[in-house]
């Protein structure tokens, strides 16, 4: 070690071993967004090996070195003005995103195909129980080593489509991943589990410490709360937004769109009559002037307490489960088996979109002015302009994507079949944080600027707070014998609405009965 002469400053200059560790750690720690949890890890793990060569190496120092080393990524980094997505660019210029923003890397002709043969020889060998173990082991790693990669790429990098092809490929022909837990860092967060029953602690136990600290955890996130429920019909198509409930019924042959204005406070069901045929998707527009409303091959506007007529919609391309997605009158719609989504803007103009991909959409949301859809056949999650230009690609899940939520205008959710609920932040490579619950998957999303929600399989809510740099666990709630079906968080009245099925429990099976709408208010903070 050597220290730089000088009366009032000693700088450290760090020897060619202590090098050889920081160097290889530099990129790595900027790939993770700023202020992430894992770039605090990076630098305790790197004090700790440097720790033998001298004292001075602590955490701070480390942090401090790479800060002072940080030109030397960025004169490696190449940034592609033409490929480049505008918006994003803008807001890093404005200081509206993470400093510290890495575009694009020019690696040194890096040979994918290690990764191909890796792929090629787990899935050409035998799956026996003896290799299950194995065999997820080295898919986990291929896993990190493609999510690395891709943290490194700009947006709409080229090289991006191939890791995306190389880590579904992974995930979908190896079912011990859709089983197995996620890659588990920093900003992996597990809710604590249910008991049914908690056993009190003594004050006795308290004082000698004598109890188990998840006794505490668990019986703390778990709550009741006051409630207002609903009887409606056994519910096939239902939507709720704040201040509005609406879901479809079916009367005598012909379907009828039934609606509540503010049931926060009170329900009062009103019926319009429809046609015919069956509907198989809706959605009200964020305005609550009217609904959406889908049955077969024709769109419908519905309008709601008004004298205007209905507008509707012929729709190209409609094969497959639908999905939909609406924002202040513009709507968008896809099906899994679609690979293009229909436009509707404000102004009722339609639009067929061709969004380029080799499949169709699990899901959708309109995130400010672009599109951001699951894939019916990949794990990734992808954003396109209102034209259908990618912007870029959201890498982290392990199945598909079943929902998505926006919760800021620089933030949203999303729910996969592997039973992860992920938050990501747009100007971000990585996910923000990931979110594990036992082995129940996620059915439906709501949240807000400060909280994220899932109503899962297991029947129970699960709350996360997003407010601070340390997310975590929030409330969790039991719902017994109701799967929920649809939530609705509104975070200015603290209250949730949730259309739920009931659930007939025999000793072989589970039996819908009933569908109700339910009122929890107040919800997060509690009587």
């Amino acid at each position: 070690m050597e220290y730089a002469k000088g009366d009032e400053i000693r700088r450290y200059h760090p020897s060619l071993p202590e090098q050889s560790i920081l160097s290889p750690n530099l990129k790595k720690y900027f790939s993770y967004p700023e202020r992430s949890p894992d770039r605090s890890r990076i630098a305790s793990e790197v004090s700790f090996q440097l720790s033998k060569y001298s004292n001075h190496w602590t955490s701070r120092a480390v942090r401090l070195w790479f800060n002072n080393n940080r030109k030397t990524v960025y004169d490696d980094i190449r940034i592609s003005s033409e490929n480049s997505n505008p918006s994003l660019n803008q807001r890093d210029m404005a200081g509206d995103s993470p400093k510290n923003y890495v575009q694009s890397i020019n690696f040194s002709n890096r040979n994918m195909s290690s990764f191909n043969k890796s792929i090629e020889e787990r899935n050409t060998s035998a799956s026996t129980p003896e290799d299950v173990n194995d065999s997820k082991g080295s898919s986990l790693s291929i896993l990190k080593e493609l999510e690395d990669e891709a943290a490194w790429l700009s947006f709409n990098d080229p090289r991006m489509a191939s890791i995306i092809d190389q880590y579904d490929e992974v995930c979908f022909k190896n079912p011990v991943l859709s089983a197995s837990s996620p890659i588990k860092s920093s900003n992996f967060i597990e809710f604590p589990p249910f008991a049914s029953s908690v056993s009190p602690i003594s004050i006795v136990d308290l004082l000698n410490r004598k109890f188990k600290t998840d006794q505490i955890i668990t019986s703390a996130f778990w709550v009741k709360r006051q409630f207002a429920k609903q009887k409606i019909p056994k519910l096939k198509v239902g939507n709720l937004v704040n201040g509005m409930a609406a879901f479809i019924e079916r009367k005598n042959g012909d379907s009828f769109l039934s609606y509540s204005l503010d049931p926060e406070f009170s329900v009062n069901w009103k019926s319009i009559p429809l046609f015919q045929e069956m509907v198989s998707g809706m959605i009200i527009d964020k305005s609550r002037k009217s609904v959406w409303v889908l049955a077969k091959d024709r769109l419908n506007s519905v309008s709601i307490d008004s004298d205007d007529s209905h507008k509707h919609f012929v729709l190209t391309s409609s094969n497959g489960v639908p999905t939909m997605a609406t924002s202040l009158g513009a709507l968008i719609c896809g099906f899994d088996l679609s690979k293009s989504v229909h436009y509707i803007n404000n102004d009722f103009k339609a639009d067929l979109i061709d969004i380029g991909v080799d499949s169709g959409v699990s899901s959708l949301s309109l995130f400010e002015n672009s599109i951001v859809c699951g894939l019916s056949k990949s794990t990734s999650i992808k954003m396109f302009s209102i034209d259908g230009k990618e912007i870029r690609s959201f890498l982290g899940h392990r199945g598909s994507v079943t929902k998505l939520h926006p919760v800021t205008s620089n933030s949203l959710i999303s729910s996969s079949s592997d039973g992860s609920v992920k938050l990501w932040d747009i100007r971000e490579k990585r996910p923000v944080a990931t979110l594990m619950a036992d082995e129940a998957i996620p059915i439906t999303l709501a949240g807000s600027s400060s909280y994220a929600i899932a109503g899962y399989s297991d029947r129970k809510i699960r709350v996360i707070d997003i407010r601070h740099k340390r997310i975590k666990p929030l409330i969790g709630l039991d719902l017994k014998l109701e799967l929920p079906s649809f939530i609705n968080y509104n975070s200015s009245l603290d209250t949730l609405m949730m259309f739920s099925d009931d659930l007939f429990e025999s000793s072989d099976s589970h039996q819908l009965l009933n569908s109700n709408l339910v009122s929890y208010s107040p919800f997060i903070k509690g009587e």
